[in-house]
């Protein structure tokens, strides 16, 4: 299974492109839709059509970690987690108490609320961007809804 238009509009309304390298919450140099890697640091400056080609170079890779997953999904789960994998790691996403229920017949409903993990790096506050992500996540995964709650 491949993300949807909807599923790439979804994420990129979370990661808000940048052309200019920005150090993110963790204090990872990240540029574009997003991007982190050796590649990016203070002096990264990208046009908007390298910030797309890294975007859409990068697809695969989560779609490849969510099409592990063992269960069926619907198109606007599969969209949810993709999201969850681009923000997160695909490892983190295969190692994941959420994808551990969903694999195990756990209940499905909330299962992005954790509200223990959106934090940044083992912060002591809760980030309140990262958790309206997961509650947009858990919507679009469990109603359907791409609309991104402002």
């Amino acid at each position: 299974m491949n993300v949807s238009p909807a599923g790439v509009a979804f994420t990129q309304a979370f990661e808000d492109c940048k052309l200019v390298a920005y150090q993110d919450q963790a204090g990872v140099w990240t540029c574009g839709w997003g991007s982190t890697g050796d590649d990016i640091d203070a002096d990264t400056v990208w046009t908007q059509d390298q910030a797309d080609a890294r975007f859409m170079a990068s697809v695969g890779q989560y779609e490849d970690a969510v099409n592990r997953i063992t269960v069926l999904l619907s198109q606007e789960q599969f969209d949810a987690l993709f999201d969850f994998s681009y923000n997160e790691g695909g490892s983190a996403l295969l190692h994941s108490t959420l994808v551990n229920h969903i694999e195990n017949g756990g209940d499905l409903a909330g299962l992005f609320e954790e509200w223990d993990k959106v934090r940044v790096d083992g912060a002591l506050v809760v980030s309140r961007g990262l958790l309206r992500r997961r509650q947009a996540e858990d919507n679009l995964f469990t109603n359907g809804d791409y609309g991104v709650k402002q």
